[in-house]
């Protein structure tokens, strides 16, 4: 849990936003790891995998929430696996 929450740009962060960001391997995750915010350095992310913390273990991403230094956590996960 730490060592994923640990892994913000350490240092001043002056304009900077941190951001976690669930869901880094998704069509949005990946979208956001190369928006011009995060080009400029404006926006650091934290990116976690779904093995770094699972949206089905509420417990352990709250541990992983509240142990991190992000100003904004966003929910990029998601089930695409649709069924007819």
């Amino acid at each position: 849990v730490a060592k994923a929450a640990q892994r913000a740009y350490p240092g001043s962060k002056g304009n900077r936003t941190d951001t976690m960001v669930f869901g880094k391997d998704g069509q949005l995750g990946q979208a956001l790891a190369c928006s011009q915010a995060v080009r400029s350095g404006m926006v650091q992310l934290i990116l976690l995998d779904r093995s770094e913390a699972d949206l089905a273990n509420p417990e352990k991403c709250g541990e992983i929430i509240n142990q991190t230094i992000a100003d904004v956590v966003v929910n990029a996960a998601a089930l695409t696996a649709v069924t007819d």
